[in-house]
């Protein structure tokens, strides 16, 4: 007997999903025995691809004991909490199994854009076309880095454009931030989390290594903060605040390491351009450690100061 080829299964199991999900739309729900006779698999494998979706947030309900499920009534106002870089990944997702899937592909991705309003719509349409274009060279590598995700297997690459030894990661996440694309795991070479920009990544490899995903890693919160997105070591960072500045960041913490002690913040971040950048917009602070990011603050000032002469 032949074996299905691994990603024949995914993309069969992503048309099930898709499907299940359609007839899960339809406001009077439907039934356990219709959503295994429109799948063609057996109902126990139903029910995890029910609780599957679960897991990935879709909100599904019974309507009653042993009654047919739906999604439910207020699961579309989730639409208004998708931040647009959520919903690019989304549309990132329909792009990249458009070929495979053909009219499916495209079906999700006319739904995700009734889903979503305004400036996400109008990102989301655009990405198919900034796929394609000479620009995009780095999403070359995120159909492999998805399915290296999923999978859970071990990636090899060249990074920096070959400037750095020859890396071995256990790839968690793939994520988009700032207008670029990243992914985030365990580097070997390091022993330590990283994230690598996928615009830097040359001569990626998915290897037939599996690793396992560990217990404490939290995707939600692991990194993703645009002061982290580095492969430096976090920096101790010293600044020196007014009061009421002091008291806004009480209220309002601006980075998961922030420590306040009396009028002086500390920080810890991997990107000190991109704090010097944030630093520049406030008042009542003076940046004293390290000298580095008090050079950045002046750099930037100088050509703020230069336009405007």
């Amino acid at each position: 007997m032949t074996e299905t080829p691994p990603m024949e299964e995914d993309l069969g199991k992503f048309r099930r999903l898709l499907r299940i999900l359609h007839l899960l739309s339809n406001p009077g729900g439907v039934t356990t025995k219709r959503l295994t006779k429109e799948t063609g698999v057996d109902a126990r494998t139903i029910y995890r691809d029910l609780n599957e979706l679960r897991d990935a947030c879709f909100d599904i309900v019974q309507l009653r004991p042993r009654g047919p499920y739906r999604l439910s009534r207020d699961y579309t106002e989730l639409a208004q909490t998708l931040t647009l870089e959520e919903v690019l990944c989304l549309a990132l997702s329909s792009c990249v199994f458009q070929k495979q899937l053909g009219g499916i592909g495209r079906e999700a991705m006319r739904k995700l854009f009734n889903f979503v309003k305004g400036e996400k719509r109008e990102k989301a349409r655009e990405l198919p076309g900034y796929l394609e274009t000479p620009e995009g060279e780095e999403h070359a590598w995120i159909p492999s880095l998805m399915m290296a995700v999923s999978q859970r297997r071990r990636v090899r690459f060249h990074y920096n454009k070959g400037e750095e030894p020859l890396r071995t990661v256990d790839p968690y996440t793939l994520f988009y931030q700032n207008e670029r694309w990243y992914f985030q795991g365990m580097d070997d070479l390091r022993k330590a989390l990283r994230s690598f920009r996928l615009a830097r990544i040359d001569q990626l490899e998915v290897l037939n290594q599996h690793f396992t995903m560990p217990d404490a890693y939290d995707s939600k919160s692991a990194l993703f903060h645009k002061w982290d997105i580095a492969n430096s070591p976090p920096i101790p960072v010293k600044c020196k605040v007014d009061a009421s500045l002091a008291q806004w960041l009480r209220e309002n913490p601006v980075h998961p390491s922030q420590r306040l002690e009396n009028q002086m913040l500390h920080l810890r971040v991997r990107d000190l351009d991109a704090l010097a950048h944030w630093l520049l917009s406030l008042r009542g602070l003076e940046a004293l450690d390290p000298p580095q990011l008090r050079h950045l603050i002046q750099e930037k000032a100088s050509r703020v100061a230069q336009v405007h002469l």
